[in-house]
């Protein structure tokens, strides 16, 4: 129980070591609990009578219910707590029904006669090892022409149309498109309402490419960079969005591309539509960040059409629109097209070869592709 509680005070403070502590402890945690809770499917207690889980787990249900509820609330209505809270609420339950259910049960644990469940915890330790042996690192750099394909996509949380998620679709849309250097918005680091899923890992892992990340609703969700070349430094920068449910920000990124710098700022603007006034802000603030930098590319889901005034602040402000003049663009739905709300955006110097988007019903947004020319 000490163990578990510990693998959740988050006190790593980006210390790898501390970190690396903390998971091993975690890991240890719940495989005794697990041990615990298979030793009651065993069905005796220590009077030798059964053990019915009915109540137990009905009760469990409800309480991670009303957890999962409060935890995701606070990314759509104002909320008099910080959700990271109900994290280590939801650990101290554990902890204490375990040591209060531990009373009888924990004597029970005989790895003499109760032969399946010590292989059974052996195993679950073992689990993690699995990662580390079919993990892979990006291959060399390809070779720099002088022209690079950058793609923004908004993954919808990793959800198609249709509403199945579907991670191998968005993969395939990346791949096929040949991109260099991909923005991404809407990445789950393992939310529950988005199966689980550590997108950027699994998307890392499935196109080779090196990644980056940076949250902006709590620390699990928000941009992220794929890049066939080194990615040599991250900022995560926050924008203007205190005051709202979901909080906003960019990830700002050098990348090593052929021995020549490209800075990046991939983003994700406020999305209420009646809110101009709040992405404006953000949009000056992106402005702000560029300053007239060389080599620089802005990119992302902006939530603002191309005759808003967010948008006119970015064109005024010297940056480039990779689909300027085509007019007939749609970015947004997918599946019933009626607005754009996505843009690459680069410094001056930086060449288009070419702007256009792919057709796909793999996410709600299409993806823009923008081949660029540094000069």
């Amino acid at each position: 129980s000490l163990c578990l509680i510990l693998s959740l005070t988050g006190i790593s403070d980006g210390v790898a070591f501390v970190s690396l502590i903390q998971q091993v402890l975690g890991q240890l945690a719940v495989v005794l609990l697990f041990g615990v809770i298979l030793r009651y499917i065993g069905g005796r207690k220590a009077d030798g009578h059964s053990e019915s889980l009915n109540l137990p787990n009905g009760l469990g249900m409800l309480v991670f219910v009303i957890l999962l509820l409060g935890y995701y609330a606070v990314y759509q209505v104002a909320v008099p707590y910080d959700n990271t809270v109900l994290e280590l609420v939801a650990g101290l339950i554990v902890v204490g029904l375990a040591l209060y259910s531990g009373r009888e049960s924990l004597p029970l644990l005989d790895f003499k006669s109760d032969r399946f469940i010590l292989p059974a915890m052996s195993v679950l330790l073992t689990l993690p090892l699995l990662g580390l042996l079919t993990y892979k690192t990006p291959p060399s750099p390809p070779q720099f022409e002088g022209s690079l394909r950058i793609m923004t996509y908004n993954l919808h949380n990793g959800f198609n149309t249709q509403g199945k998620l579907d991670m191998e679709a968005l993969a395939r849309v990346i791949e096929d498109s040949g991109a260099d250097v991909v923005a991404l918005q809407e990445i789950s680091r393992g939310w529950v309402i988005s199966g689980w899923v550590d997108m950027l890992e699994w998307l890392s892992q499935r196109l080779n490419m090196y990644s980056a990340f940076g949250a902006t609703a709590g620390e699990y969700w928000g941009n992220a960079i794929l890049s066939k070349y080194p990615i040599l430094d991250t900022h995560n920068v926050s924008l203007e969005s205190e005051e709202l449910p979901i909080k906003r920000g960019y990830l700002n990124a050098v990348l090593d591309v052929g021995g020549r710098y490209l800075y990046l700022a991939a983003t994700h603007l406020h999305h209420v539509p009646e809110e101009g006034d709040v992405r404006l802000i953000q949009a000056g603030e992106l402005a702000d960040f560029w300053d007239n930098a060389p080599a620089t590319i802005i990119l992302g889901d902006f939530n603002a059409e191309p005759d808003s005034e967010e948008i006119d602040l970015l064109r005024q402000a010297g940056l480039s629109d990779s689909l300027e003049g085509q007019t007939s663009v749609l970015t947004y739905h997918s599946a019933d097209l009626y607005q754009r709300i996505d843009y690459i955006w680069a410094s001056p110097e930086i060449e288009y070869i070419d702007s256009y988007t792919i057709v796909s019903l793999a996410s709600d947004h299409l993806a823009i592709i923008a081949d660029i020319r540094l000069s």
